[in-house]
C-alpha cells in the first residue's frame, strides 16, 4: 500500500486544529510554552502509532517542560542584572524547543501518514548539511534517543538557572506587558508639528506657476528628523498640479532596475515597462516626461551617483519640472541643487516648544492634558529627545495610556536616555530610544516587529501580506482566518501607534494599506534579530557576518546582481530554517530541499536581462516576455508550508501536479504566467488564501474549499460556467476578486448571469471587485473616454446580493455599466466603499445612496448626464470622506450641511459641457470638511486662454470655502464618454466613418479588406456578426479564381515555358543546385519569374510563390556568401592618414575632411554647443537626391560585399520587388547584414554592455573601452555604415523606400550599441583620469554629428540626430562636471605629510600634466565651458583661458600651504623652488605659455629666486656669523680669553656646518640647474668668508695645541663637502 493511503485526513484536520489552540511564537521563548499542549495533542490524538513506552516517555518530557515553564521562565527584558547572563541563557532554552517543536511535527507525520520528513523525499544537495535523520535506526530507538536528549537539556537548563540566575534583579514593572489601548488621537503620533513654515517655504519653490522651468531642491537633515514627513507633505498638496508625479525611496545599496521600475510605474499608470534594463527604464522616462510637467521626490539618497543616473532620466524640456529629494549628506544635496543651491533646505530638529507640543499630543491626546506632577519628568524627557520627531513620536507612545500616578515608569524612561545633548541628536540617541521602545513593546508584539527584518529596506510592504505571514508563523494566538487576523490586525496597529512603522497607503476609509520601516528602525531591528537569533537578512555584498549554526529565519536580498552566492558558513543547517525570503535573479535562488522544515516561503525572482525579448527601439511593437520557467514542483516536499507567496514577473511556473501533502498550508499566493493550478488544490482543509494570475484555470472541484477567506483573480471570460457556479459553495468567503480579460458573449454572459447568483449564496461576503486585466502590452488612460471592453449588464442588477455584511462593492466601468443604480443597494447597510458606474443618475438614487449609513467612499461614473442638476443636501452621506464623480458635465451642487465629512473630492468631465453647469454655483463651500479638490478636464483641444480662464473660475468656486483646500486641475487629451445610444451603436458608426453604407456593402468592395483589418483589431464581442457579414461579402464580391483551363486559354508558350522552368528548379530532382551558380541559369530564372508576373491564374500564383521563395532564399546564401571575411586589422586599418572623403554641404559644395583621426581635423568645422543644445554649421538637406549622393561620394575602402556579388543582388531584388515581396526581402536582408555589423562591432571591442556593467568595470579595462569606442565610431560612421548605404542604394535601386528601410534596419541597431555606451560613460562616476577620454569620445562624435545624421532620413534621422544629440550633450555635461571636480578636490586635498627633502609634491606632478594633457583639448574646452561661470574676477581671455588659471592658481595655493608643513624655513623655501620652478618649466615648454603669457613666467620666476635668497638667509645666516670679526681682537696677546675666542668660533662653525651638511645632503633639489646655482651660491658666499677668517687667526691658534682640532677643514675641503648639498643622500650615522 502507498504511503499515501495511509493518511486519516480527518486526523491532519484534528492536529492541525489542535496547534491553533497552541500559545504563540515568542521572539523572546521561542515555541516553549506551545510544547506541553503539542505534546498533549500528540499523545491524546487519534491513530498517533506510539508504544506505551514511548507515551510514558513522552509524559515525562511534557511534565519537565511544564515545570520549567511554571517555575523558571521569564523574559530577558525583563531581567536588569545579569542581562547578558539571563539572554543566554533563554538563547537556549529556545533553541531547544525549536528542536522539541520540529521533533514533534516529525513524530507527528510519521504517526498519522508513515512517511519520515527526508527520509524519502528530500535527497541531500552534494556540498550540503543537511540534520540527521534516523533512516538507518529502529522508530523506537530514534523516539527514545531523541526525548532522552531533550530531558537531559531541560534538567541541564534548570540547574544552570539555580546556579546563576537565583537573584535577579528585575526592570521596573509597567503596563507595557499588555496591549495599549488605542491613543485618543490615533493617527496624532505623526501630525505635522513645526511643518508649517518648511512646507509653505518648499511649496512657493516648487509650485507648479506654468513657466517651463526646471527646478531641484534639496531637504537635508539628520536621520528621524523629519525629512521624509516633510517631503510626503509637500508631495499632497503639489503633486496635483502636474500632469506626472512620482514618489520614490532610495537605499544605501540601492537597486537601479527597482528604482527606476517604481518612477516609470507612477509617472506611466496602468502601463508596464516594456523592458527591465537601465538604459531601456532611463529612455522610457525620459520620452515619457518630454512633454509633460511632472515632480519627482526622490527620498533619502545615499550616493551622488544614484542622482547622476536618475538625473539622465528626468528632462528639463520646455514644461515645469520639479524635483524635491531628501538625503542626509550635505554634498549629495550641493550635488542635486548644482545649478539652483539657493533651493537647498536645512531641516532642523524640532525646537523645545515644537517637541513639547508633539510629545504632549501624542501622549494625552491634546497639549494641556499633562498632569502637574508629570510635567517636571516630561520636560526633562523631551529635552533628552533631541528634537527628532521619530524618537519623540516613540518615546511618547511608550507612554501614552499610561495612569497619571504610574510616575515611576516615567522616571525610569527618562533615566534611561542619555542627559548629553550631543549623544541625544546622534545615531547612539536613536539606538537607545529604539531599545527602550523595543524593551517596553508587549511580548507578542516583539516577534512581530523584529519579522520586518526579512524585508529590504527600500520596499513598501503591504499590511495584508504581512498579517498572514504573522499567522503562519505562529505569532498569533488564532489561526481560523477571523480571529486569527482581527488580531494581528491589532498587533499591527499597536506597532503604528508606538511609531515603530510608518504608514504609506492610505484607503478611502482611513485603513492602511501599506507601510515602510524607518531606515534607522530596520537597522536596529536586523540588529536585534541577530543579536536573538531570531533572524537575518543577507545580501550579496557581505562577505563576513556573524551568524549561528541555526537560523530559523533566513532573507536573502541579492537584487539584480548576476553571480550572487548566499555567504552561508557550512556549519549552518539550513533545514532548520522556519521563514526564507529570496529575491533575485532565478539562477540565483537556493534549492528549497534544503529548507525541509519551511513554513513561510517569499520569492520575488527576476528573470535575467539576456531572457526578455524587448521592444525595438524605433518601432512601436511591442514583444511578449522571452521564455523562462521556474520548475517549482520539488515545493510538494515542504510538508510543513504554510505561506507561499511568489512573484515572478516575465517568467512561467511549473507547479508540483499534487500538493495533497501540503495540509497546513494556509496562504497559497502566484503572481506569474500559470495557466493551470494542480487538481489536488481542492483538497487541501486549511487553505484561507488563494490568490492565482487570471490566466490560470479554476480547478475542477473548487466548491470543496469551503475553508476560503480570500480567492482571486478569477477571470470570468476564460473559466467554465460549472466552475463559475461552484464558487456558491464557498460559503465562508469574505473576499472575491475578479476580472475580465476579453468578451465572449457565450461564456461571459453566463458567467455573469451566475455572479449575481453566487453572491447572493455567500453569506459571508465581504469584499467584491470587478476590474479589467491590466499589461505591459495594453495601455489605459484612467478616465478615458470608453474601453472596447465595455458591456452593459443587467444581470447583476435583476439579482439582489445577500446584504449582511458586504463592505466594499468595486465594479469597474471598464468591465460592464449598469443601466441604473440597482434597488437592493439600498440593503448594504455595512457598505463602506461603493465603485459603479451607470449609464444615468436619478433623484431616487441619490436617495438610496444617502441611506447608506456606512458609506466612506464612494466613485460614481454616470454615463451620460442628466437635464438638472444632481443635489445632495444635508441628508445622509454622514460618514463619507472620499467622493469621485466621473460624468460628462459637472452637474452637481451641494447645500448647506452636505456631506460633512468629505476631505477629498475628485471630478471628472468634459471642457465643452462647463458653461452650461456653473461651478461657482456648485457649493463647494459647503463642503465643510474638504481638504482638497482634484478635477481632470477632457479636451486638449482647449486653448491656452480657455484652460486659464477655467482654471480661475475654479478659484473663484472654491474662494468661499471656510478653510483652504488644495485644488489641482488637470488637463487631458481625450474626452469623457458620451451618449450612449451612440456608443451601443458603435458598429454602424464604424461604416458611416469609412463612406459605407450597410445595407450597399457590395457597392463598396474596394473598402472591405480596410473594414475587416480595423474590425480585425477590436475585441469587442458582439461587433462579430458584422465581422462575419463583412468577410461574407467580400468573398461574393471578389468571386474565385481563373482555373486552370482558363489559363490555357488565355496564356502563351512563354507562360508555359517560364511554369516549365520555375518547376523544374523547384522539384526534388534539382537537389541543393542554385541557379545562381550559372549566369545562364540566372538569367533565365529570372526572366520566367518576371513572366509569371503578368500572367493570371492559381497554378501561376503558385508558380510564382515557389520562385519567390527560392530567391529568397539564394539571395540569404549569396548575402552569406559574398561578404568579404574581414579582420580587426581590416577595420582599423581605415584609421590610416591619407585617407578623406568627400561630403556635400548645405550648398552644394563639398569639402575634403581628413580621416586620420588626429585632433587638428578641425574642431570649429563641425559643431557648436550652446546651452546644451546642439547647432550644426554644416547640415545636409532631408531630400532624397542629398542621401544618393552622399551614398555615392562616402563609401570607403572597406568592401564589405563583392561588387559581382552585388550586382546579382540587385537582379534578384529588382524581381522580388517588381513581385510585391519587398517585407521578405527586406528581412532576409536585415537577418544579414545585422548579425554582420554585429560582428564587426565585436572586432573593434565594442561589445554590449548594460549600465550596470560599465559601472563596475575596473579603470584600466575601461579604460581600453573607451579607446576602441572613439575608434570604432570612426570607423562604423564613415567605414562601415557609409558602404553599407552604399551598397543598399545598389541592391534596392528599384525602390527607394526599401532601400531606406533595410539601411535603417541594419544601421539602428549598430548606431544604438554605440551611443548606449556613450551614455552610460556620460552617466558613471566621475573621476580625473576619464576626463581625457570623454573629451576624446565627445570630439568623436560632435566631429562625426553631421556624417551620421545624413546616413538616416526621415523618422530614423530624427530619432539618431536626438539621441545623439542627448548623448553628446550628456558626455558635455560630464566633462564640466569632471572638470568642476577636480578642481574642488584639488582644494580640498588636505593631506598633512610634508614630503622628506622638499621635493616636487606629487599633486604638482600630476596637476601640471594634467593641465598640460588638456592643452589638446583647448578648443573642445573652450565650447563646453563658454557658458560656466569662472571664479575669477577681472580677468580676460577665453574659458579655457580662465580654467587653466584657476587650476594653476589652485595649485600655487594648495603648494603656498604645503610648505608650511615644514618647521625649517629653509626646508619650506627648497620645497616652494622644486615645486615653482617645475610648474614654471611645464608652463614654458607647452602651449600653456601662450595662455600665461611672459609675464606670468617672469613673475613666477622672480618668487624661485626669492626663495632662493630666503633659502641662504634663512640657512647661512648664523654660519657665517661664526666666521665674522665682531668682538674678537686682531692683535696678539696673553689672555686666555683672547686666546679662546676664535677657537670658540671655528667649534660654532664646524658645528654648525656640519650639521647644516648632515640634513641638507638629504634634502633634494629636483633642477641640476638650479641645483648648482645654489651650491654656487653658497660657496660665493662661505669660501671666501672662511679663507680670510683662517688667514686672520690661523698665526695664533697654531701656536696653540690642536690645531686641527678647530681648524677642521681646507676651503677646498668645504668646497667639495658643499658638492653633496641638495642630492638627497642619505648619511650613516
Amino acid at each position: 500500500m502507498r504511503a499515501e493511503a495511509l493518511i486519516d485526513p480527518w486526523c491532519l484536520v484534528w492536529f492541525r486544529n489542535m496547534e491553533m489552540m497552541e500559545a504563540p511564537i515568542s521572539a523572546s521563548q521561542g515555541a516553549v510554552r506551545s510544547l506541553p499542549r503539542k505534546l498533549e495533542s500528540l499523545l491524546s490524538g487519534p491513530k498517533q502509532g506510539l508504544r506505551a513506552e514511548e507515551k510514558k516517555q513522552l509524559r515525562g518530557l511534557q511534565a519537565d517542560l511544564q515545570g520549567l515553564i511554571d517555575n523558571y521562565l521569564f523574559e530577558p527584558s525583563e531581567v536588569e542584572s545579569p542581562a547578558s547572563t539571563a539572554n543566554f541563557w533563554m538563547k537556549d532554552v529556545r533553541d531547544l524547543s525549536y528542536d522539541i517543536d520540529d521533533f514533534v511535527y516529525e513524530l507527528t507525520h510519521v504517526a498519522v501518514s508513515g512517511v519520515r520528513i527526508g527520509a524519502a523525499q528530500i535527497q541531500k544537495p552534494p556540498g550540503v548539511k543537511i540534520s540527521r535523520f534516523p533512516d538507518k535506526l529502529k522508530r523506537r530507538q530514534w523516539i527514545s534517543d531523541e526525548i532522552s536528549g531533550f530531558r537531559t537539556r531541560v534538567k541541564e537548563a534548570i540547574q544552570r538557572h539555580k546556579a546563576y540566575l537565583g537573584g535577579c534583579r528585575w526592570r521596573p514593572s509597567s503596563s507595557s506587558d499588555q496591549h495599549s489601548a488605542p491613543s485618543p488621537c490615533g493617527r496624532a503620533a505623526i501630525r505635522l508639528v513645526g511643518m508649517d513654515s518648511p512646507v509653505k517655504q518648499l511649496c512657493g519653490w516648487l509650485a507648479n506657476d506654468g513657466q517651463p522651468e526646471h527646478k531641484v531642491a534639496s531637504i537635508v537633515g539628520t536621520s528621524g528628523v523629519g525629512k521624509t514627513t516633510l517631503a510626503r507633505e509637500v508631495y499632497r498638496k503639489l503633486g496635483g498640479q502636474f500632469e506626472c508625479r512620482a514618489f520614490v525611496q532610495t537605499s544605501r545599496k540601492q537597486d537601479m532596475k527597482t528604482l527606476l521600475t517604481s518612477i516609470l510605474s507612477q509617472v506611466r499608470r496602468h502601463h508596464l515597462p516594456d523592458s527591465f534594463e537601465v538604459h531601456k527604464l532611463l529612455f522610457e522616462i525620459k520620452e515619457h516626461l518630454q512633454d509633460k510637467t511632472y515632480i519627482i521626490v526622490i527620498d533619502n539618497l545615499w550616493a551622488s551617483s544614484t542622482w547622476d543616473i536618475i538625473g539622465h532620466a528626468l528632462p528639463k524640456g520646455n514644461c515645469c519640472s520639479r524635483i524635491l529629494t531628501t538625503t542626509e549628506v550635505d554634498a549629495i544635496a550641493q550635488t542635486c541643487c548644482a545649478d539652483t543651491s539657493k533651493y537647498i533646505f536645512k531641516k532642523e530638529p524640532l525646537s523645545e516648544d515644537e517637541s513639547r507640543e508633539l510629545f504632549l499630543v501624542t501622549v494625552f491626546g491634546h497639549e494641556a492634558g499633562c498632569p502637574q506632577v508629570l510635567k517636571e519628568v516630561s520636560n526633562e524627557i523631551i529635552k533628552r529627545s533631541g528634537g527628532l520627531p521619530l524618537a519623540i513620536i516613540i518615546l511618547a507612545s511608550l507612554l501614552a495610556g499610561q495612569p497619571a500616578s504610574s510616575i515611576e515608569h516615567w522616571n525610569y524612561i527618562k533615566n534611561s536616555l542619555s542627559s548629553d545633548p550631543s549623544t541625544n541628536t546622534s545615531l547612539e540617541g536613536i539606538k537607545q530610544v529604539l531599545n527602550l521602545g523595543y524593551d517596553n513593546l508587549p511580548h507578542s508584539l516583539k516577534a512581530c516587529m523584529l519579522y520586518l527584518c526579512l524585508y529590504e529596506e527600500d520596499c513598501v510592504i503591504w499590511k495584508d501580506d504581512l498579517l498572514k505571514q504573522w499567522m503562519a508563523e505562529g505569532f498569533i494566538y488564532a489561526m481560523d482566518g477571523n480571529g486569527g487576523k482581527e488580531v494581528a490586525r491589532s498587533y499591527f496597529d499597536e506597532l503604528v501607534n508606538r511609531g515603530m512603522i510608518q504608514p504609506m497607503d492610505i484607503s478611502c476609509n482611513d485603513e492602511i494599506l501599506s507601510f515602510r520601516v524607518h531606515a534607522m528602525v530596520l537597522h536596529f531591528i536586523r540588529y536585534k534579530s541577530v543579536e536573538e537569533n531570531f533572524s537575518i537578512a543577507l545580501d550579496h555584498s557581505q562577505t563576513t557576518i556573524r551568524l549561528a549554526d541555526r537560523v530559523r529565519r533566513l532573507a536573502l536580498h541579492f537584487g539584480n546582481t548576476e553571480h550572487a552566492t548566499p555567504p552561508i558558513p557550512a556549519s549552518m543547517r539550513l533545514s532548520q530554517v522556519r521563514s526564507l525570503a529570496f529575491s533575485g535573479l532565478l539562477k540565483c535562488m537556493p534549492s528549497l530541499v534544503e529548507f525541509r522544515f519551511l513554513q513561510v516561503l517569499i520569492l520575488k525572482l527576476w528573470a535575467h536581462p539576456d531572457n526578455i525579448t524587448e521592444a525595438d527601439d524605433l518601432s512601436d511593437n511591442l514583444t511578449e516576455p522571452g521564455d523562462l520557467s521556474y520548475n517549482l514542483t520539488e515545493i510538494s516536499e515542504l510538508f510543513r508550508l504554510r505561506y507561499f507567496h511568489l512573484d515572478a514577473c516575465h517568467m512561467s511556473v511549473d507547479l508540483p501536479t499534487q500538493m495533497k501533502w501540503l495540509k497546513d498550508l494556509v496562504a497559497w499566493e502566484i503572481d506569474a504566467d500559470v495557466t493551470a493550478v494542480p487538481s489536488d488544490i481542492v483538497d487541501l482543509p486549511g487553505l484561507f488564501f488563494l490568490s492565482i494570475p487570471s490566466e490560470a484555470h479554476l480547478p475542477t472541484g473548487i466548491g470543496r474549499m469551503t475553508s476560503l477567506r480570500t480567492l482571486g483573480i478569477i477571470d470570468l471570460s476564460k473559466n467554465s460556467t460549472e466552475n463559475i457556479m461552484s464558487l456558491g459553495e464557498l460559503t465562508n468567503l469574505q473576499d472575491l476578486r475578479l476580472t475580465c480579460s476579453t468578451l465572449q458573449p457565450d461564456n461571459l454572459e453566463k458567467n455573469l448571469e451566475c455572479l449575481g447568483l453566487i453572491i447572493r449564496k455567500l453569506s459571508n461576503l465581504k469584499c467584491v471587485t470587478l476590474v479589467p486585466v491590466v499589461s505591459s502590452h495594453v495601455k489605459t488612460q484612467d478616465d478615458a473616454s470608453s474601453s472596447r471592453m465595455t458591456i452593459s449588464w443587467l444581470g447583476f442588477a435583476k439579482v439582489s446580493p445577500s446584504p449582511a455584511v458586504l463592505q466594499r462593492l468595486e465594479l469597474s466601468r471598464r468591465c460592464f455599466i449598469l443601466s441604473s443604480l440597482p434597488e437592493w443597494t439600498k440593503d448594504l447597510t455595512k457598505l463602506g466603499i461603493l465603485k459603479m458606474a451607470v449609464r444615468k443618475v436619478s433623484s431616487e438614487d441619490v436617495v438610496i445612496l444617502k441611506g447608506l449609513p456606512s458609506l466612506t467612499a464612494l466613485s460614481l461614473f454616470v454615463w451620460t448626464a442628466p437635464t438638472r442638476r444632481i443635489i445632495f443636501d444635508n441628508e445622509g452621506f454622514l460618514v463619507l470622506k472620499y467622493f469621485k464623480f466621473v460624468c460628462l458635465a459637472p452637474c452637481l451642487g451641494f447645500l448647506d450641511g452636505a456631506m460633512p465629512k468629505v476631505e477629498n473630492l475628485k471630478l471628472g468631465f468634459n471642457a465643452n459641457r462647463m458653461e452650461r453647469y456653473s461651478l461657482v454655483a456648485a457649493g463647494f463651500e459647503h463642503l465643510v470638511g474638504l481638504n482638497k479638490l482634484s478635477t481632470k478636464i477632457g479636451g486638449a483641444g482647449t486653448n491656452e486662454c480657455n484652460r486659464r480662464s477655467a482654471e480661475l473660475v475654479f478659484a473663484d468656486a472654491i474662494s468661499k470655502h471656510p478653510s483652504t483646500p488644495i485644488i489641482n486641475v488637470q488637463w487631458v487629451d481625450w474626452n469623457y464618454c458620451g451618449n450612449y445610444n451612440k456608443y451601443t451603436e458603435v458598429p454602424k458608426e464604424i461604416f458611416k466613418q469609412l463612406g459605407v453604407q450597410e445595407k450597399n456593402l457590395e457597392g463598396d468592395a474596394n473598402k472591405l479588406p480596410y473594414i475587416s483589418a480595423w474590425l480585425s483589431t477590436l475585441q469587442t464581442s458582439h461587433l462579430q456578426n458584422i465581422v462575419n457579414k463583412v468577410s461574407e461579402v467580400e468573398d461574393k464580391l471578389l468571386g474565385p479564381s481563373p482555373s486552370d483551363d482558363e489559363l490555357d486559354d488565355e496564356s502563351n508558350t512563354a507562360v508555359k515555358e517560364a511554369l516549365r522552368l520555375v518547376e523544374q528548379w523547384n522539384s526534388v530532382e534539382a537537389g541543393f543546385r542554385l541557379v545562381f551558380e550559372s549566369s545562364e541559369d540566372a538569367e533565365e530564372y529570372l526572366d520566367a519569374a518576371c513572366c509569371l508576373m503578368v500572367a493570371d491564374g492559381p497554378h501561376v500564383e503558385a508558380a510564382l510563390q515557389g520562385a519567390m521563395m527560392r530567391l529568397e532564399e539564394e539571395f540569404r546564401q549569396l548575402l552569406i556568401n559574398g561578404t568579404v571575411s574581414l579582420t580587426a586589422e581590416d577595420l582599423h586599418a581605415f584609421l590610416l592618414p591619407g585617407l578623406s572623403l568627400t561630403v556635400p554641404t548645405s550648398n552644394s559644395t563639398r569639402e575634403t575632411l581628413p580621416l586620420s583621426g588626429n585632433e587638428s581635423s578641425g574642431w570649429g568645422t563641425q559643431s557648436s554647443i550652446s546651452d546644451g543644445e546642439i547647432t550644426p554649421y554644416r547640415s545636409f538637406p532631408d531630400t532624397r537626391s542629398a542621401l544618393k549622393d552622399f551614398s555615392d561620394v562616402m563609401h570607403s575602402p572597406l568592401c564589405l560585399i563583392f561588387p559581382h556579388t552585388v550586382n546579382t543582388l540587385k537582379d534578384i531584388a529588382n524581381v522580388m520587388l517588381q513581385a510585391g515581396y519587398a517585407p521578405e526581402l527586406r528581412q532576409v536582408y536585415c537577418r544579414v547584414r545585422q548579425d554582420k555589423l554585429v560582428e564587426c562591432l565585436t572586432m573593434l571591442g565594442v561589445d554590449k554592455m548594460s549600465l550596470e556593467e560599465v559601472q563596475h568595470m575596473e579603470w584600466g579595462f575601461l579604460d581600453g573601452k573607451m579607446k576602441k569606442w572613439t575608434q570604432a565610431l570612426r570607423v562604423v560612421v564613415q567605414g562601415l555604415l557609409a558602404e553599407e548605404r552604399h551598397i543598399c542604394s545598389q541592391i534596392f535601386t528599384a525602390d527607394a523606400v526599401t532601400e531606406e528601410e533595410c539601411f535603417t534596419e541594419v544601421a539602428k541597431g549598430c548606431v544604438l550599441q554605440l551611443l548606449r555606451f556613450g551614455d552610460a560613460i556620460a552617466i558613471v562616476k566621475r573621476s580625473p583620469e576619464k576626463l581625457f577620454r570623454i573629451l576624446g569620445m565627445y570630439e568623436a562624435l560632435a566631429e562625426l554629428m553631421s556624417g551620421l545624421e545624413a546616413l538616416f532620413s526621415g523618422e530614423a534621422r530624427d530619432f539618431i540626430k536626438k539621441e545623439a544629440e542627448r548623448i553628446l550633450v550628456s558626455l558635455g555635461d560630464a566633462v564640466r562636471g569632471t572638470v568642476a571636480d577636480f578642481a574642488n578636490m584639488l582644494q580640498a586635498e588636505s593631506s598633512r605629510r610634508p614630503l622628506l627633502g622638499g621635493e616636487i609634491h606629487p599633486i604638482t606632478r600630476y596637476v601640471m600634466n594634467y593641465v598640460c594633457l588638456l592643452v589638446h583639448y583647448s578648443r573642445c574646452m573652450n565650447h563646453l565651458l563658454d557658458d560656466c561661470e569662472t571664479e575669477l574676477e577681472n580677468v580676460d581671455g577665453t574659458p579655457w583661458d580662465h580654467l587653466v588659471l584657476t587650476l594653476i592658481t589652485h595649485l600655487l595655493n594648495k603648494i603656498e600651504d604645503k610648505s608650511k608643513l615644514y618647521d625649517d624655513d629653509a626646508l619650506q623655501k627648497i620645497f616652494l623652488m622644486n615645486n615653482l620652478l617645475y610648474i614654471v618649466q611645464k608652463v614654458n615648454d607647452s602651449e600653456l605659455k601662450t595662455v600665461l603669457g611672459d609675464n606670468w613666467i617672469r613673475k613666477h620666476r622672480g618668487q624661485i629666486r626669492a626663495c632662493a635668497t630666503g633659502y641662504l638667509r634663512s640657512s647661512w645666516t648664523r654660519v657665517l656669523a661664526c666666521l665674522r670679526d665682531d668682538g674678537l681682537a686682531h692683535t696678539m696677546g696673553s689672555s686666555s680669553a683672547l686666546k679662546d675666542a676664535p677657537k670658540e668660533r671655528f667649534q660654532n662653525f664646524n658645528l654648525a656646518f656640519e650639521e647644516l651638511y648632515r640634513t641638507q645632503t638629504a634634502w633634494k633639489v629636483v633642477d641640476p640647474q638650479l641645483r648648482e646655482e645654489l651650491k654656487i651660491s653658497i660657496s660665493e658666499k662661505v669660501l671666501p668668508a672662511y679663507r680670510s677668517f683662517v688667514g686672520r687667526y690661523r698665526g695664533q691658534l697654531e701656536k696653540g695645541r690642536n690645531f686641527a682640532k678647530y681648524v677642521k677643514y681646507r676651503p677646498e675641503d668645504l668646497e667639495n663637502q658643499i658638492s653633496d648639498f641638495f642630492e638627497g643622500k642619505k648619511l650613516n650615522a
